[in-house]
């Protein structure tokens, strides 16, 4: 077996098992999301058990990010 493919072979070996992971923890959810009671700065799905809600942001979602003096008007409603 050359090279490659014993790389490709050892990546798809090690990779198995995480695609099999993820796969066997992704549940529905158990119902619409309200303020956990013991913490008010997470959320619970029904459960009981607290949901995480994590996101990105860069500054330039809403922000005019252009080299022109005055920069062009934002349109919000474009960008929704």
């Amino acid at each position: 077996m050359r090279f490659s493919q014993r790389v490709r072979v050892w990546t798809m070996v090690c990779l198995m098992p995480l695609m099999s992971w993820t796969a066997m923890a992704a549940t529905p959810a158990a119902g619409p999301l309200r303020v956990l009671p013991a913490n008010p700065r997470y959320f619970t799905d029904g459960s009981g058990k607290a949901v995480y809600l994590t996101g990105s942001h860069t500054w330039l979602n809403l922000q005019d990010g252009v080299l022109t003096d005055p920069p062009p008007a934002f349109d919000y409603d474009g960008w929704l």
